[in-house]
């Protein structure tokens, strides 16, 4: 089993674990390099359930991205007042 992403140990050993449990094709020991139940998963999820997850991500982002517009116009404003 391939990692793309650095963790720790432990979450290296739970992962491992859990696709091992998972495995439905246990005789190639992770041949492919990838999580059985995380690939049945995805291959679940029509194109429905991939919009409904980027609007929601849209939705999420548009709160913050206005925070850091007014962070930034603050930052602007407060370097003319004290300086």
């Amino acid at each position: 089993m391939k990692s793309d992403t650095e963790s720790s140990t432990l979450q290296q050993c739970i992962s491992f674990l859990h696709c091992n449990a998972t495995d439905l094709d246990a005789d190639t020991n992770f041949v492919s390099n990838q999580c059985d139940f995380i690939t049945l998963n995805k291959s679940k999820m029509d194109g429905g359930t991939w919009l409904m997850f980027v609007f929601l991500a849209l939705l999420w982002a548009l709160p913050i991205s206005q925070d850091i517009e007014e962070a930034d116009a603050n930052t602007f404003v407060s370097f003319f007042v004290f300086f």
